[in-house]
């Protein structure tokens, strides 16, 4: 072997420890990169991860609210057809007083809570609940109304005469004709000749024609205990079987049969004994007043 070749390669075996050294060190920081490198796309993953089920969560509530919305929407409105509902009723109980019940002025002694005040700066949950405690109140109320109105349709309660006029009352007085002690068994409304009388509840028609003293008649049975009469009148709109309604016109006021002048004496019997009509007839007035 030549000296030269010998001395050449006696370089390069001395630089071998040096380069893998520096391989060794350049695989260690590769692999301290990759390593924080995937921990690190491990941590993006979970970040987006949550973010993800964050987005979901907050989308589900979205739509829970936006369904909580929409059933408050809905409960409102069945709330003031509720109210229309019992307005209607009480205004069929007294039509005079129609006029003054309406959905932005409502008695407070009906006791209604108007579905425009409730507060809504609160959880929608809190909302929704009380809206539906409502509703079931006022559908029981509605229903208790109903109840009450059909009762109080068949009771002889609506005044029934266009006058106002008390000329006499029930119990004893002295007779006109007679100038003795005597029971009158109804009340007497004055009003000139041809006033309208009205049916004080619905009714079954059981006699309607001339009646003696009573003069011009009408005899309706209420099928409940009472019964009405209406007498003198000048004239006689119904028939005998005839259904009627509580308020319909069945007559004109006269003075026929046994009578002193114009008006309509008017009798309510329960069970077969006169009763004293005015407490009746006054019923919804003092109801509402009190």
């Amino acid at each position: 072997m030549h000296p030269r070749e010998w001395r050449s390669e006696e370089p390069i075996s001395s630089k071998q420890p040096i380069i893998w050294l520096a391989l060794t060190i350049s695989l260690i920081m590769i692999g301290v990169m990759a390593f924080f490198m995937i921990q690190k796309a491990n941590e993006n993953e979970r970040l987006q991860s949550r973010v993800n089920e964050l987005n979901q969560q907050l989308n589900t509530q979205q739509l829970t609210f936006e369904k909580d919305r929409r059933d408050i929407e809905r409960q409102l409105a069945e709330l003031r057809s509720i109210e229309e509902q019992m307005i209607e009723l009480i205004n069929q109980l007294n039509v005079d007083r129609a006029a003054s019940l309406s959905s932005n002025n409502v008695p407070d002694k009906v006791g209604l809570v108007k579905s425009s005040e409730l507060k809504i700066n609160r959880p929608y949950s809190a909302i929704k609940q009380e809206v539906s405690g409502l509703v079931a109140s006022y559908q029981m109320a509605v229903s208790q109304l109903e109840e009450v109105n059909r009762d109080l349709k068949k009771t002889p309660i609506h005044w029934p005469a266009a006058s106002e006029t008390v000329s006499s009352h029930f119990g004893y007085r002295t007779d006109p004709f007679t100038n003795t002690g005597s029971f009158h068994s109804g009340i007497d409304l004055a009003g000139p000749l041809g006033t309208d009388i009205y049916v004080a509840g619905d009714g079954i028609i059981e006699f309607a024609g001339y009646q003696g003293a009573y003069g011009y008649s009408i005899l309706v049975d209420h099928g409940n205990s009472y019964k009405t009469r209406y007498s003198h009148l000048n004239e006689v709109k119904v028939k005998k079987g005839e259904s009627v309604t509580q308020g319909q016109l069945i007559g004109s006021m006269g003075t026929t049969g046994r009578s002193t002048g114009v008006h309509l004496h008017y009798e309510v019997i329960k069970n077969g004994k006169h009763i004293d009509p005015f407490p009746l007839m006054t019923f919804l007035q003092n109801a509402f007043n009190e």
